[in-house]
């Protein structure tokens, strides 16, 4: 059995470390309109344990939080069916309105906020340098200490 907390505690150690000046106090990039049962940190180190455990499927790695370590990561959220209506009583509520970039070749293209897209250039970064970091595409390590020996 894989100790899947402590993992989470080291790369979120480390994720801290590296965005210790671009994150609030509470872990989030920007404060929403409501709070997050998880920070922002915690949801990229639970993303890069998973990727460090070969867990290829988000229903692997849900089952096996909610089965073996439910009681290490309590502020996890239930990954419920939300339906369309749900969701646009959300999105109107609170004012919510999705802005993905478009593509260099497409009509009516919007200009993005220049601090949104380095935010998200930087956790894309982020992510693609830790997972080259620990070779987390190739590394089948079977416990922490072979992972370890690896990296």
């Amino acid at each position: 059995m894989t100790n899947l907390f402590s993992k989470f505690s080291l790369i979120l150690d480390i994720a801290k470390t590296y965005f210790q000046d671009t994150v609030l106090p509470c872990g989030n990039f920007k404060r929403g309109p409501i709070p997050s049962k998880m920070s922002d940190l915690e949801i990229i180190a639970l993303s890069l344990v998973s990727e460090a455990l070969s867990m290829d499927s988000e229903n692997l790695l849900f089952k096996k939080l909610a089965t073996d370590h439910c009681s290490e990561f309590p502020n996890l959220i239930d990954r419920g069916y939300l339906s369309a209506k749900v969701q646009l009583d959300l999105f109107e509520s609170f004012k919510i309105r999705p802005k993905v970039p478009y593509r260099n070749n497409m009509n009516e293209q919007v200009e993005i906020d220049p601090e949104n897209r380095r935010q998200g250039k930087q956790i894309e970064t982020m992510f693609s340098q830790f997972c080259d970091q620990f070779i987390l595409k190739r590394n089948d390590a079977k416990s922490y200490l072979g992972w370890l020996t690896r990296t």
